[in-house]
């Protein structure tokens, strides 16, 4: 089996892993914690979405948090990121320094109405303004949905291929592939990302997988076998949808690396210090680890 020699991660625990946390987590908690993450050795983290916090409330902050985390990592090899819903979270990310943007749309027209209340043409028209106005910032196309709908809807290939056709021809720097529902499984994950292959450089693409229905780490490996080396995991499993019932959290990321690093294949994720901060923000944040490595690791 030939995987990719070396993976990037994308960690995304402190804008996926916590916008479903009822309780607000105070804001400092949230700066020592992103980065002791980056001191881990994340190669990218999604730190905050510029959402109007009253539907997520736990990103009243997003601002405060991004400033300093960008401070801190000035000299640290890592990328910064955050997520907005539209043009307007956009223009504030990036009035907030933010240079590498993901903008979420759903390939399912359900979710992206619940999600975004717009149409996907009226959010692709949306992605066609921001990346005219806005200059001096990566925009990538976080894609949710490309695996399953939790709607009922059924998502047609060319749907999500085209999606993604218009999506280059537009400009954007690169695309995310979400399995935001954890709906899919191995022989759906192969058959969807040898679709896109044929049309794309798979390579090219990055993907994030959520642990619904408990195959997201069967997903992610049929992902390597495929030749993808992006993938957005959670510390801690944390995650989920507020606007799909009953999601759960990301494949997280130590089991995640764990896991690779037994294929060999390479990885600038520390193990032991991602645990080390998973114990730290379990207690910070009252909400149990949900990943397989920590519940068998010793007692801490």
């Amino acid at each position: 089996m030939l995987f990719p020699e070396k993976i990037l991660i994308n960690e995304v625990c402190p804008r996926d892993g916590w916008q479903n946390i009822n309780s607000f987590i105070r804001t400092e908690d949230k700066i020592n914690l992103i980065k002791k993450m980056i001191d881990s050795g994340a190669d990218e983290i999604e730190i905050t979405s510029f959402v109007n916090p009253k539907w997520v409330p736990q990103f009243e902050d997003s601002t405060e948090v991004f400033s300093e985390i960008k401070k801190y990592s000035k000299d640290k090899n890592v990328q910064l990121i955050a997520l907005v819903p539209n043009r307007k979270g956009a223009i504030n990310a990036k009035k907030a320094g933010v240079e590498i943007i993901n903008l979420a749309i759903s390939v399912s027209e359900s979710h992206n109405m619940k999600n975004v209340n717009r149409t996907i043409s009226e959010s692709l028209e949306d992605l066609r303004s921001t990346l005219s106005d806005i200059q001096g910032a990566k925009i990538r196309l976080a894609l949710a949905c490309v695996f399953g709908c939790p709607f009922g809807e059924i998502i047609p290939i060319d749907r999500i291929l085209n999606i993604c056709e218009e999506a280059y021809k537009i400009g954007i720097s690169g695309i995310g592939l979400a399995d935001s529902a954890g709906m899919s499984n191995p022989l759906h994950t192969r058959r969807v990302l040898k679709e896109i292959g044929k049309r794309f450089d798979i390579t090219k693409f990055g993907v994030h997988f959520h642990d619904t229905r408990g195959m997201g780490m069967a997903n992610a490996y049929i992902a390597l076998e495929e030749g993808l080396n992006s993938f957005d995991t959670s510390l801690g499993g944390y995650g989920g949808c507020p606007f799909i019932p009953r999601a759960k959290g990301n494949i997280a990321s130590e089991d995640f690396v764990n896991m690779v690093m037994s294929l060999g294949i390479k990885v600038n994720y520390n193990l032991d210090q991602m645990i080390d901060t998973a114990v730290i923000m379990e207690k910070t944040v009252g909400i149990p680890i949900n990943s397989n490595l920590f519940k068998c690791m010793p007692e801490h």
